[in-house]
């Protein structure tokens, strides 16, 4: 007699109780475990997994709530073709491509966005290989589509000052905000800044020297890199002037919110007569485009705006065609 037992503290019980009752017949009794099938679903295990690596501060928060909107998203794609969900070892190729398509099609997914989704799958599969889950990662089969690199998109010195020169009485009678949404844009311009680290500021991100201001600050993106700007050297000092304008306690130099101030832009670049959809990262664009046609420096592009790789540095240089003009003129033919 063979007996599956789901409890591990029943075994010796039973096979006690059963050898008295039958001992003329051969009993074996065999630990089985009922969870063992939900903990290899997909949905259960990538909750398992992500609860793991969070409890022992592996990943941060933002990146713990970024997870669980993915699990939650592989929920809503197994909805979409009949699933209630999935064992691990079933999720193959077929799947992956399905999965791919829904991204891009159903939820409307940019490619980027879609790829960092696989990304955060394929590391998910990784770690069911490590706990011999599975012996394969399905995306090894997997060809992700490449990303067409696009120009980056920046500002000319001329619109820069058109920018500058608009009236701040006439925007003031539009939109009480509107000389507001100015100055960030514009510091962004100065400074390379980011949205995330501009509207963040407070007066504690400054440091008074002899010879101005030195911005002093964490980026948010990523792992976060140090910055420390001497605003007062970069453009004239321009930034420098529109951050102790609105210096007032240690409230946020910037409190508007994301929307509201990338709505307003719309509003800026139609009194400036820019047929342009303007954002705060073509902002950031402009001052490394600006620096890059004036030094031809990627080090100092990197420094100023805390890039992680001179690789990306290095497409501003590439990208200026003033700074090809410069160096062309100055070779000896």
């Amino acid at each position: 007699t063979l007996i599956l037992v789901h409890h591990r503290v029943y075994i010796q019980y039973l096979y006690n109780r059963l050898k008295e009752q039958f001992p003329n017949r051969h009993v074996m009794c065999v630990y089985g475990d009922i969870n063992e099938k939900k903990r290899t679903e997909i949905r259960l295990a990538m909750k398992e997994y992500n609860d793991r690596n969070y409890n022992l501060k592996q990943i941060k928060e933002k990146t713990y709530i970024a997870k669980c909107s993915d699990i939650r998203i592989v929920e809503y794609f197994l909805e979409s073709i009949g699933k209630t969900n999935i064992q691990v070892e079933r999720f193959d190729l077929s799947y992956i491509q399905k999965f791919h398509n829904y991204l891009i099609h159903d939820r409307n997914r940019q490619l980027t966005s879609a790829l960092n989704m696989h990304t955060s799958l394929k590391a998910f599969f990784n770690e069911c290989i490590k706990n011999d889950i599975i012996t394969t990662n399905p995306y090894s089969k997997f060809k992700a589509p490449q990303i067409r690199t696009t120009k980056k998109f920046a500002l000319t010195e001329k619109q820069v000052k058109d920018l500058e020169n608009l009236d701040r009485d006439e925007m003031a009678n539009i939109d009480r905000i509107l000389p507001t949404i100015l100055d960030m844009f514009l510091f962004s311009c100065y400074c390379g800044l980011r949205y995330s680290d501009l509207s963040k500021l407070t007066k504690n991100d400054f440091v008074e020297t002899d010879k101005g201001l030195v911005l002093d600050i964490v980026t948010t993106k990523g792992n976060g890199v140090h910055l420390k700007l001497p605003i007062y050297a970069l453009f004239d000092g321009k930034a420098e002037v529109i951050a102790k304008k609105y210096m007032n306690g240690n409230k946020r130099l910037f409190d508007v919110n994301y929307c509201v101030a990338t709505n307003k832009l719309k509003i800026l670049a139609t009194m400036a007569n820019m047929n342009l959809n303007l954002t705060f990262h073509i902002a950031r664009h402009t001052c490394a485009t600006i620096i890059a046609e004036k030094t031809g420096n990627p080090y100092l592009i990197k420094q100023v705006l805390g890039h992680t790789k001179i690789t990306t540095s290095m497409a501003y240089i590439h990208n200026s065609f003033t700074s090809l003009e410069k160096e062309l003129k100055e070779i000896l033919w």
